[in-house]
């Protein structure tokens, strides 16, 4: 895909394709030429993954990024990426997760992480989560997503009501002008 999509933005409309480029490009002007290989080598395909999985060592997550490079946050314990990926850290730095939370707790705040990345412009609202383990991959049922649905709706009436407290007591503030 990648290189077809650097072929209809660089090559084709040129007449052109990368075979014939990479076959003939001593028949361009040394600029055209420079340029067209330069393209070839920096053409940012703008696509991340993760990849997570168990094995016998236990769970890994892996980030893969342009122009093919990759990390491990196995170490961590979560990875976030796309428009929403500050606003899910942040909920995971706030707990100060680890990979060592019950799962109960993990499978929280992986959720309350993707609710708050969804003020970010391209996350979507629907939530889908599975647990991976050593007997698989489990889908976490309608049921359980209503459940944290409910406690993260919770959080954030109470979020809201201390935020109130709180703003109370700035506004009381005994300061002189």
């Amino acid at each position: 895909m990648r290189k077809r999509q650097i072929e209809e933005r660089y090559f084709k409309v040129r007449g052109f394709d990368i075979e014939w480029f990479i076959r003939n490009q001593r028949a361009l002007t040394p600029e055209i030429a420079m340029r067209l290989d330069q393209e070839l080598e920096t053409y940012d395909f703008n696509l991340n993954i993760l990849i997570a999985g168990v094995d016998k060592a236990g769970a890994h997550i892996y980030y893969i990024y342009p122009p093919g490079c990759s990390e491990c946050f196995d170490a961590l314990g979560y990875c976030s990426i796309g428009t929403g990926e500050r606003h899910a850290d942040t909920t995971f730095i706030s707990y100060r997760y680890t990979p060592s939370f019950p799962v109960n707790k993990a499978l929280y705040i992986t959720y309350e992480a993707k609710k708050n990345s969804e003020i970010a412009v391209g996350v979507g609202k629907h939530t889908d989560m599975a647990i991976i383990d050593e007997n698989g991959v489990q889908f976490i049922k309608k049921e359980i997503l209503e459940k944290l649905d409910e406690i993260y709706n919770k959080k954030i009436e109470l979020a809201r009501l201390k935020n109130e407290e709180i703003n109370k007591m700035i506004e009381d503030l005994p300061i002189s002008r």
